[in-house]
């Protein structure tokens, strides 16, 4: 395999590649990433790369320039924290038959072992039952407005995610809590197919993997589901998950229907208020007046 490919592409997909891949010392299979350049030679190829952790997998194709198609498995850690210091602006990859692969980057030169490829787990995208599209801000936002009430410790796994749901067919409803806290987002879709009124609850680290997608994507995405897979499709890379099993609270008795007090608030000014009186405030006293 030989290819050479822009540094700045290079480090974009490697940042949304690297937090995928799995660390624990009980599986070293899975903190390397898959790489395969194809398609035409010189400026009309491509590379692809994935990854997974059983949990989440995600794959992505970037322009690149190829001389030679190929496919390694790399770490991914070692692969961007050498590309990151390069001076060059192209980067030029290349493997050979003894699983060595060699960087290149204007005056710097360094070779990294890889791993035989059939030993890494392949990505499979199921034709899921469930899907709608909407604008990448839009998603983007459902996710902030929702993620920060989601439950980060396992004693409830179902608050552990975002709950997801499609209403009536042309709306989705996004729904998290920890018991203290709620969030819930509608926000209106374009439904390509559903299967009833399904409700699923997305894991809280798929959704941060899913915003680092959605950061570098202007266009619109479109979201397929079924009862234990979610699939994010962005374009040039595609997000699959598992999804938490369990059933989420119905939430809607305790969210007030008849409140007689309003008030809008300039949103800087409500921020700095809260800012400066949160100085007062301690891990015994939280709580601000009103």
């Amino acid at each position: 395999m030989k290819l050479s490919i822009d540094k700045t592409q290079l480090i974009s997909a490697l940042q949304i590649i690297t937090p995928i891949t799995d660390k624990s010392s009980s599986k070293p299979i899975l903190s390397n990433f898959l790489m395969e350049a194809k398609g035409g030679k010189g400026d009309d190829g491509s590379v692809e790369f994935s990854a997974t952790d059983y949990e989440i997998s995600l794959k992505g194709e970037f322009p690149a320039k190829v001389s030679e198609p190929g496919s390694v498995c790399i770490s991914a850690k070692k692969v961007l924290e050498v590309c990151r210091e390069f001076l060059s602006e192209e980067i030029v990859i290349t493997s050979d038959d003894q699983l060595w692969v060699t960087l290149e980057g204007g005056p710097s030169r360094l070779r990294l072992p890889s791993v035989d490829i059939g030993l890494y787990p392949q990505m499979q995208a199921p034709d899921l039952p469930n899907r709608f599209r909407m604008s990448a801000q839009e998603l983007r936002g459902c996710i902030d407005m929702t993620i920060f009430a989601t439950m980060t410790n396992e004693t409830r796994k179902n608050l552990m995610g975002v709950c997801l749901k499609l209403m009536d067919g042309s709306a989705a409803q996004w729904i998290a809590t920890d018991g203290h806290r709620l969030a819930q987002v509608v926000k209106t879709v374009e439904t390509v197919k559903a299967n009833g009124a399904p409700e699923v609850i997305v894991p809280r680290k798929a959704l941060v993997e899913m915003q680092r997608v959605l950061e570098r994507n202007e266009q619109g995405v479109e979201i397929a589901f079924d009862d234990r897979n979610l699939l994010l499709d962005a374009g040039k890379v595609l997000l699959m998950t598992r999804l938490i099993e369990g059933k989420f609270p119905n939430v809607d008795p305790v969210i007030p229907r008849d409140n007689d007090k309003s008030v809008r608030v300039n949103r800087e000014r409500m921020i700095n208020a809260l800012k400066i009186v949160s100085f007062m405030s301690n891990e015994k006293i939280k709580p601000v007046k009103m």
